[in-house]
């Protein structure tokens, strides 16, 4: 060891002995103490469960950034790279523990006497406010869980999930919404890590937290590095972690939901094409998580879409739920584009599974008079009610195609009922739906001022949602006669991997038959189960393709020009 190495760690020693056995991170600048050597002292304070580890891994860190910069080929890059991960990783970790890290303010590296030398936080790509940031995670305390695929990748940085906390489920996005995030720490460029004493308050650091979704690249020095990133995460979180009762949820479709509507996954982003999921029966949006995780794993759909949810009680009639959605994204387009000067959110994109698929049909279908005429005998003009009975009616059974709403993907939906509505399982369903009390209310008090107006299909109530899905209903009946919006292109996804006893081929729910729309522009038939076609990588892959002959078609009709 050369005089000079010799001569600082006898100043360390003396320093250290004189605050027993603490040094921090501006002693260690002061001290000159190189990268390696904080890292060291940094493991010996975390093996004694010292909060001062967090200063001398932030300094490791920060004293490594330098050599990062150097050519990839340079022998000390490669050392400097390993101290920078391994000291960020730590860094942030610790602070964590110690709750000395505050996402939005930083971190106070402390000195004796107070902090005189700060890290603060920067926010790069994220469409979230800075607000938005109240806690962090690291994404490799996070276990893969029920996700059958997780998306990572080794590069520059710390992968995070930052969680965004709120006190109310009605709030947009929920009491807590987690979202990824890759950290770098930085060199302040205003300051002189070499001076060591700094006045009180300095910023010798920042501490960038980078979308990772969107940003994939940043710059060190000349060169350009790779990010880290984790984008599967937080959503391998959210399984973990919420509470789901689908069946509470369908047997009392009146129950209060903080999470039903339609509901964004990020801040809503111009320019981006909505991509909307709906969920079937006995199922919520947490159904499309697999779905989700594999589309972020894509940039283009990440830099091109913005993916929202659309969750409903599937116990009530998916009229019902239809009505609700269809309200849903005229106010959402009300809140963000008023003066429809948004392309992308007039080329909307829905994809529904099983049940979610009729819902999402009836977004794009003219009703006319079909389906009155299923369950009334004389002209709605005739119905006796109050303003607001009639109001709630006819947004059930009249309405035109949502303009916004240029394409739809079915996936295992059931166009022509499905037999398993009808079976015992079926009819024991239907009988535990207990339909909100105003709505039976409302066609029993229809029905006492319209005397014979209603035949049985709304005489004895509303029909439940496995009701409606019966091949014989009147109402589906109706619904396979509805015009269709001749702009909006439709998609047919249907699995045929669990066949029926009779051999009817079949996702053992949905015959391929019912599954399939006349009319469709492209049919892909996947050899899986219906509750597994959201999680199969085949279905992925066509919503892909799907995805990006939709983006072509934009570009093509607004003559947009991209790399």
């Amino acid at each position: 060891m050369s005089r000079i190495r010799i001569a600082i760690f006898s100043v360390l020693l003396i320093s250290a002995w004189r605050t027993g056995g603490r040094v921090t991170a501006a002693e260690a600048g002061a001290l000159k103490l190189t990268a390696e050597e904080a890292y060291q002292q940094a493991g010996d304070a975390e093996l004694k469960k010292s909060a001062d580890c967090v200063d001398l891994y932030a300094w490791a860190a920060l004293q490594s950034w330098p050599a990062m910069a150097a050519p990839a080929s340079a022998p000390e890059r490669e050392q400097a790279v390993r101290v920078y991960q391994d000291s960020l990783q730590k860094m942030i970790s610790n602070a964590l523990k110690y709750k000395r890290l505050d996402p939005q303010k930083g971190l106070d590296l402390r000195v004796r006497g107070g902090g005189d030398a700060r890290i603060v936080v920067s926010r790069n790509g994220f469409a979230w406010q800075a607000e938005d940031f109240n806690d962090l995670q690291l994404a490799s305390d996070i276990r893969p869980g029920k996700l059958k695929r997780y998306w990572r990748e080794d590069g520059l940085g710390v992968p995070l999930v930052v969680l965004r906390l709120r006190n109310s489920d009605r709030d947009p996005y929920g009491k807590w919404m987690p979202f990824a995030a890759t950290a770098i720490l930085r060199p302040d460029s205003r300051t002189s890590l070499a001076a060591g004493n700094w006045p009180p308050g300095t910023v010798i650091g920042v501490l960038d937290l980078y979308d990772p979704l969107r940003v994939t690249d940043i710059d060190v020095g000349p060169s350009s590095c790779r990010l880290a990133r984790d984008t599967s995460a937080p959503l391998a979180l959210v399984l973990r972690d919420v509470n789901r009762d689908n069946f509470q949820d369908f047997m009392h479709p009146n129950r209060p939901d903080g999470n039903s509507g339609l509901r964004l996954l990020e801040p809503y982003q111009p320019g981006r094409v909505p991509v909307v999921l709906v969920h079937g029966l006995l199922s919520d949006k947490f159904t499309w998580i697999p779905l989700v995780n594999d589309l972020r794993s894509v940039p283009w759909v990440n830099n091109r879409c913005q993916i929202w949810t659309f969750q409903y009680p599937t116990g009530q009639p998916f009229l019902q739920s239809a009505a609700t959605m269809r309200q849903s994204l005229r106010d959402m387009a009300g809140v963000y584009d008023p003066q429809n000067r948004d392309p992308a959110q007039q080329q909307v994109v829905l994809i529904g599974h099983s049940m979610g698929g009729l819902v999402s049909k009836l977004q794009v279908t003219y009703s006319g008079n079909m389906l009155w005429d299923r369950v009334a005998t004389r002209p709605f003009s005739e119905l006796r009610a109050d303003p607001q009975q009639r109001d709630a009616i006819a947004k059930m059974f009249f309405f035109d195609p949502l303009p916004s709403v240029k394409r739809v993907v079915f996936l295992g939906t059931p166009h022509l009922g499905s037999f398993w509505a009808q079976s015992l399982y079926g009819r024991f369903g239907s009988s535990l739906v207990r339909m909100p009390r105003d709505s039976d209310d409302l066609i029993s008090t229809l029905s006492k001022s319209n005397p014979k107006m209603f035949n049985s299909t709304l005489r004895n109530g509303i029909p439940t949602s496995i009701d409606l899905l019966k091949p014989d209903s009147p109402l589906l009946l109706g619904m396979q006669q509805l015009s269709i919006n001749p702009s909006v292109k439709l998609h047919t996804i249907a699995g045929n991997g669990v066949p029926f006893s009779d051999g009817t081929p079949a996702d053992g729910v949905v015959a391929l038959d019912s599954a399939r729309h006349p009319g469709a522009v492209s049919e892909r038939f996947i050899n899986a189960g219906h509750n597994d076609l959201p999680d199969n990588p085949d279905t992925t892959a066509e919503i892909l393709r799907i995805l990006t002959e939709h983006l072509q078609q934009i570009d093509a009709t607004y003559r947009v020009s991209r790399p």
